[in-house]
């Protein structure tokens, strides 16, 4: 940690959690306690946050799919270039692993906790063009805006520790999905 340069757009919040994680290893050393921070990598799920203006890039690219099919378009219009590469986790694997490292008793404060899947932006645009039922010509805009250009965890020692993903991607997209339906239907019924 802290042996390479910070990426612009992700600096403040890389600096809150690498605090974090300091001053739970120093609790751990002065005062022999058990903290351990779990670093997840991009999680997606149920109940995600889907708000064009705020949202991550996961739920963000379904909200605009989604919108593609309702609106009958052919076209997909993305930032950046397609190619930046990402890791995604699905909730209940998170959720899992908290449980998993809540009381064990590791050498190590931070475990990185990822699924080991990793797509570019382009592909998995396509699986959820797929899995959403539709055909989309994707168009990419702002093609210098593409943040850090890869994030993949090595959670190998969660594994040295016994635990694992069970991500299935295209099982755990749907599910999202579908409760995203269940969701936009039920903002419908209240306006």
């Amino acid at each position: 940690m802290l042996s390479g340069k910070l990426e612009k757009t992700n600096e403040p919040y890389a600096i809150a959690k690498i605090a974090g994680i300091k001053m739970c290893e120093s609790y751990n050393y002065q005062y022999k306690t058990n903290y351990k921070c779990l670093m997840p990598t991009n999680t997606f799920g149920p109940g995600d946050n889907y708000d064009l203006e705020s949202s991550h890039f996961f739920p963000a690219l379904i909200k605009k799919i989604h919108d593609c099919k309702i609106k009958k378009k052919k076209t997909l219009e993305l930032w950046g270039n397609g190619k930046t590469r990402r890791e995604l986790i699905f909730v209940d694997d998170l959720a899992d692993a908290i449980v998993y490292f809540l009381d064990k008793k590791i050498p190590k404060n931070l475990v990185n906790i990822g699924s080991g899947i990793e797509k570019n932006i382009d592909q998995y645009a396509k699986l959820v063009c797929e899995i959403i039922g539709i055909k989309l010509k994707i168009k990419y805009k702002n093609r210098s805006l593409i943040g850090t250009p890869r994030k993949l965890l090595d959670s190998s020692y969660a594994r040295k520790n016994g635990w694992r993903s069970k991500t299935d991607l295209k099982e755990n997209i749907l599910e999202t999905y579908k409760h995203f339906l269940k969701e936009t239907a039920f903002k419908e019924l209240k306006k």
